[in-house]
């Protein structure tokens, strides 16, 4: 029996981008359910936009991702980009990353988002480039977690440092093996 063709083992990009939408239409009905069903949720219109428009973002992006590259590497790794930035916003602005939503500390985080934009613009957003930017982006993370709690920015540090033992690493984790996957891409 003839191995399948690449046509035949792979799904076509209409059906990826199908799925694709269908999921992050999933998602957004998520808290549209916890809402209804738990009093606990208390989801503004400006929440649920700013959800929507997250979700968007990374629809937009994964979509133009699967019709324009060919190497599933470098779909994956842009898809990894896209949501890592959409849970940093996401998360922090939820619930905040290091002690409470509101606490200011939180907003050091759009230095983050700051590098990976920049890197993308400087990069070209060309695949070996996207590599760096988003080891850069690994760095940054670690590094304004650290400056966070060196100087002692979130009135209940013991919360504050359990909360950046998870984000900061685990950020940082999500940056890195997007980074891998655009190495490998660019082989």
């Amino acid at each position: 029996m003839a191995p399948p063709s690449p046509s035949q083992s792979q799904p076509s990009t209409r059906t990826l981008r199908v799925a694709g939408w269908g999921l992050l239409g999933a998602l957004f009905m998520v808290p549209v359910v916890a809402a209804q069903i738990s009093p606990e949720v208390h989801w503004t219109a400006l929440d649920f936009g700013v959800f929507a428009a997250l979700l968007g973002v990374v629809g937009l992006g994964c979509d133009f991702a699967v019709r324009r590259l060919a190497r599933w590497s470098e779909r994956l790794a842009w898809a990894l980009t896209l949501v890592t930035a959409a849970l940093l916003v996401l998360v922090n602005g939820a619930v905040g990353l290091i002690g409470p939503e509101g606490a200011d500390a939180n907003g050091l985080f759009g230095i983050v988002l700051a590098v990976v934009a920049v890197g993308i613009a400087v990069s070209r957003a060309e695949t070996q480039r996207m590599a760096s930017v988003l080891v850069a982006a690994a760095i940054t993370q670690l590094a304004v977690t650290s400056v966070i709690l060196a100087a002692d920015m979130v009135p209940t540090a013991e919360q504050a440092s359990r909360d950046a033992l998870v984000s900061g690493p685990g950020f940082a984790v999500l940056w890195l093996i997007a980074a891998y996957l655009f190495r490998r891409a660019a082989r």
